[in-house]
């Protein structure tokens, strides 16, 4: 599922330590494959630009907005990842997720994207990414989430604990209302492809 809003007007230390670049070639699937199921976002973000990807990883979606002209760049903790989008001229910096959006500008922001990521996060720090996002994005700006749905019961058989790295699955009635809470309006929701197509 990706849930996507409007604005009005560090991964954690226990994780297990082993090449997330290999496992996700190995079990996410490979990068152009992303790159088409990624594509539905950019009618949302064709006049959002900048973009921020947060935890961009290999960088499909980057790829995806230059290839439009869409100005964006990307953070990532994962070393690899960020050699990966760099070996590809994309603009990416090597830092904490949030520490890094908390030092933006305020309204500085036309779009946050970030696929594939909540789902590693502790609750506190969801909630601070929505809360950040909000404040550091223009009025009219957009946030977009894609994680994995759980009320699809078979993502906890094919891929959700397949990733060491995962914390908890976000519910979508929950990503909904911290939106909200945070200010967010116009909150859509999009179920994107059947669990055995949905990657990690």
């Amino acid at each position: 599922i990706a849930v996507s809003g409007t604005a009005v007007a560090q991964q954690d230390a226990a994780l297990p330590a082993f090449d997330y670049s290999h496992f996700e070639d190995r079990f996410r699937g490979p990068e152009e494959s992303i790159r088409k199921r990624q594509a539905l976002y950019l009618p949302i973000l064709k006049e959002a630009a900048p973009v921020l990807d947060v935890a961009c990883g290999r960088g499909e979606m980057l790829e995806l907005l230059r290839e439009q002209g869409i100005a964006a760049r990307g953070v990532d903790l994962d070393l690899d990842m960020v050699e990966r989008c760099k070996a590809k001229n994309l603009p990416v910096e090597r830092a904490d997720a949030l520490a890094y959006l908390e030092a933006q500008p305020a309204e500085s922001l036309g779009a946050v994207f970030s696929a594939q990521f909540i789902e590693h996060l502790p609750a506190a720090a969801y909630v601070r990414l929505i809360e950040l996002a909000f404040s550091r994005l223009r009025p009219g700006g957009r946030l977009i989430l894609e994680t994995q749905n759980p009320e699809c019961l078979a993502i906890f058989s094919q891929s959700f604990y397949l990733d060491p790295t995962h914390v908890r699955p976000v519910p979508l009635e929950q990503a909904r209302f911290l939106m909200e809470e945070a200010c967010f309006h116009d909150i859509a929701v999009h179920y994107l492809s059947p669990a055995a197509e949905a990657g990690l």
